[in-house]
C-alpha cells in the first residue's frame, strides 16, 4: 500500500467495502468507498494530496454511502446538503438523523463489513 496507513492524516489508506454474493445482481451490490477518511483528516490530506477538491469529493462518497449503507440514511439527504455548497460533518449527520457516526478510521470499517 506504498507506506499508507490506516488513520494517517497525510498519507491515509483508504478502504472500499463491498458485498459479496454468490451470484451477480447488479444494483443490489452496496458500496462503501473511502473508509479511514475522517473529518479531522481532510485538511492534512488535502495538503498532502496537493487537491482539496479530490480530498472534499472522497470525503461526500464516504458520507453519502457510508450513510446509505451502514446507518440507512438515505443518499439524497447528504446530496441536497452538499449540493448547498455545504461541508456536511460527522456532528451534523449524527444531530439530524438521530445517528451515531463513528469515530476514526478503524470503527468506521469495522461498522461497514
Amino acid at each position: 500500500a506504498l507506506g499508507k496507513k490506516l488513520g494517517d492524516p497525510v498519507n491515509p489508506l483508504l478502504v472500499s467495502c463491498r458485498s459479496g454474493a454468490a451470484v451477480s445482481m447488479p444494483g443490489m451490490m452496496d458500496t462503501v468507498l473511502n473508509i479511514g477518511l475522517t473529518e479531522k483528516m481532510i485538511d492534512p490530506f488535502s495538503r498532502s494530496c496537493g487537491n482539496p477538491r479530490f480530498a472534499w469529493d472522497a470525503w461526500r462518497r464516504l458520507i453519502n454511502m457510508f450513510g446509505d449503507t451502514v446507518m440507512g440514511v438515505d443518499h439524497h439527504h447528504f446530496e441536497a446538503e452538499l449540493a448547498d455548497g455545504k461541508k456536511t460533518t460527522q456532528g451534523k449527520i449524527g444531530y439530524r438523523f438521530g445517528c451515531r457516526w463513528p469515530e476514526g478510521s478503524l470503527p468506521a470499517l469495522s461498522e461497514s463489513v
